[in-house]
């Protein structure tokens, strides 16, 4: 919930509105009076996560390709700013009171379904301050983990393994960016990645559709197919070489997506099914037996 104090600062609930310098500033400013007791540490946490969450990054950043690309330097400072809100964050003591807080914000923020940008901006401050989902109970883990599938299906617009979205030099770059604070949240907790891949499996028979959303409306594209999108994701996930030994605790639960997606025994889902199983089969050497139609 805003304070009359965030409310001072963002009676728009935007950051661009100000000068970059100006906001700055304010963050200096407002890091010191903290430091000497005259700002409440729930405000105090409420204001930088605002920030993180609302900040309207411009649409053009995650445009690859596009002849704004590289130009427009909303990102950037975006960018800075997040650092210095982590750096200030960081600061704040090691207590479980400030942890429990920032986590209890941020969680609250992520089922808002923010863009793509500000929810990576938050679960990187998350990354940063050594998060560990195992500390959570079991209902605020299931609300991460619904957030994270949710940001893994729209984030995989930027993955090049879908043929269907042009390419540039920069969109795998995207894409990692976006991926890398999932990947170490999911090595910080192995039931998070199990509810994340369990989700995923249950969601092809439910979402095999193109599903519109809060990014779709703010970048101008269009979310990729269930499918297509966890597909993209899972092959992401079994090149990268340091998340394979984790992924190969999870054979029971990515053969079940496999099968689901096999299940639908349409020409498009087998040439899916197909590419995904290559290069899973890498990994867990599938046999002939491990996918059959009931």
């Amino acid at each position: 919930m805003e304070t009359p104090f965030l409310i001072a600062f963002f009676p728009h609930e935007s950051g661009n509105d100000l000068e970059t310098f100006s906001l700055f500033r304010i963050i200096e400013v407002l890091q010191a009076s903290y430091k000497c007791g005259h700002i409440q540490i729930a405000d105090h946490i409420s204001f930088f996560i605002t920030i993180l969450a609302r900040f309207k990054v411009s649409p053009e950043k995650f445009s690859p390709g596009t002849e704004n690309e590289g130009k427009n330097s909303t990102h950037k400072t975006f960018k800075a700013i997040t650092s210095v809100i982590c750096s200030c964050v960081s600061q704040m003591g090691d207590n479980a009171l400030v942890h429990q807080m920032i986590h209890k914000t941020i969680l609250y923020e992520m089922s808002l379904k923010p863009a793509l940008e500000n929810a990576c901006a938050m679960l990187k401050m998350l990354v940063l301050l050594n998060f560990r989902p195992t500390r959570l109970l079991d209902d605020n883990v299931f609300s991460l983990g619904n957030s994270l599938w949710s940001y893994l299906m729209d984030a995989a617009y930027y993955n090049p393994e879908l043929s269907d979205v042009s390419t540039s030099c920069n969109q795998m770059e995207i894409y990692e960016y976006l991926l890398v604070p999932c990947l170490i949240l999911f090595d910080r907790s192995d039931r998070l990645l199990t509810l994340v891949l369990n989700l995923m499996g249950s969601s092809i028979f439910e979402t095999n559709s193109v599903v519109s959303s809060l990014h779709d409306t703010q970048y101008g594209c269009a979310r990729p197919g269930s499918i297509d999108a966890i597909a993209s994701t899972l092959i992401f996930m079994h090149k990268e070489v340091k998340f394979q030994r984790i992924l190969s605790s999870h054979k029971s639960e990515i053969r079940q997506i496999l099968q689901n997606i096999f299940c639908l025994q349409s020409s498009s889902e087998l040439n899916v099914f197909n590419r995904l199983k290559t290069t899973t089969g890498r990994l867990h050497y599938w046999s002939c037996d491990d996918f059959r139609t009931s």
